[in-house]
């Protein structure tokens, strides 16, 4: 029984070493380095005994299979650009954080995409600013309210007080910042993200977070529309 203890928590060490060797939010990459991932064996089992119509039935399945996955992500990637976040149980609200925050840099900036006919990206620059701020003060009245909401419902302080005032010290300097400052902050240890993702696909440990992919232009700005 001890062996079977001892080899679990080499596993874990190894597992968390990986997870650390990911940044909490990474560059932004095309959402085509998700192919490999729906890359199916297309081998036919041709040394099986059992060839027959339930094999072939099989075979095109996969094969429907990996051309839907490469259809979507090739559709995909003319919309979306993705960031890998570390995938170590605070991943999904990493992502949204981040992604929240960086759309709404970007809607005070008027970082949007001009040429769009809808009603958000037509709306002068001012107007954006003036929305931006206002989601701004919704969002931090909110949270300085889940305080009191907390408290009320008998947690203690010391478990919240100083990630509550952190963040609200974010949202009030957020938009002195700029993207890559934004980026800073939330990349606060030392992750370090491999060139290919290898280290990672391998380990399954990261998720995949979206954001609008400028399409008039051969940059990679995000130009995600908020819709508040």
């Amino acid at each position: 029984m001890a062996d079977i203890y001892a080899q679990e928590e080499v596993q874990a060490a190894e597992i968390r070493k990986s997870i650390v060797r990911q940044k909490l939010i990474g560059m932004k990459k095309d959402v085509t380095s998700l192919l490999k991932h729906y890359t199916v064996n297309e081998s036919n089992n041709s040394n099986d005994s059992s060839t027959g119509n339930d094999d072939d039935k099989n075979n095109n399945f996969k094969k429907n299979f990996k051309n839907f996955w490469h259809l979507g992500i090739e559709y995909l990637n003319s919309k979306y650009q993705i960031r890998r976040t570390r995938g170590d149980g605070n991943c999904f609200y990493r992502s949204f954080l981040y992604s929240y925050l960086d759309n709404l840099l970007d809607l005070y900036n008027n970082n949007h995409d001009n040429s769009c006919s809808c009603c958000s990206c037509s709306r002068s620059a001012f107007d954006n600013k003036k929305k931006a701020e206002a989601e701004l003060d919704r969002i931090t009245i909110i949270i300085t309210d889940s305080k009191h909401d907390l408290i009320r419902n008998n947690y203690s302080v010391m478990l919240f007080d100083s990630f509550l005032d952190e963040f609200l010290s974010l949202l009030s300097i957020l938009f002195t910042l700029t993207k890559e400052q934004l980026l800073l902050v939330f990349n606060d240890d030392d992750g370090e993200e491999s060139d290919d993702d290898d280290d990672d696909d391998n380990n399954n440990n990261n998720s995949d977070t979206n954001s609008n992919r400028n399409t008039t232009t051969t940059t990679t700005t995000a130009s995600t529309i908020l819709d508040f």
